[in-house]
């Protein structure tokens, strides 16, 4: 998506890293709940949806600042910034979903 609305479409690289970060949340969203995490199906649908957002919010921030910056200021090319930015915020997400969004019954709760 970045590579459309900001390598084809020559959108601003706030508003194109921001939809494509958008896009790729939705998609791990998908992924996530119905193939990578186990153990949550106890948490409504909604519910994971909207932690999910909340929780990857700061990820996209952290994403989206690292890819700004580096493209704006270090005159990085943005696909490499993405992944820079990717690898830092990836860290943030796979920790809060695992411990927050998509968190296994606890022994209390069986």
């Amino acid at each position: 998506m970045l590579a459309l609305l900001y390598g084809t479409l020559k959108t601003p690289i706030l508003f194109a890293q921001i939809v494509g970060a958008e896009t790729a949340l939705l998609a791990t969203f998908t992924g996530n709940n119905f193939w990578a995490f186990k153990g949550h199906h106890h948490i409504s649908f909604k519910r994971k949806l909207l932690t999910f957002h909340a929780t990857a919010g700061i990820g996209i921030l952290i994403n989206s600042s690292c890819v700004v910056l580096l493209v704006r200021y270090a005159h990085i090319y943005y696909g490499l910034a993405l992944v820079v930015g990717s690898c830092v915020g990836l860290i943030w997400n796979y920790t809060l979903n695992k411990k927050v969004v998509f968190k296994a019954k606890t022994a209390d709760e069986n």
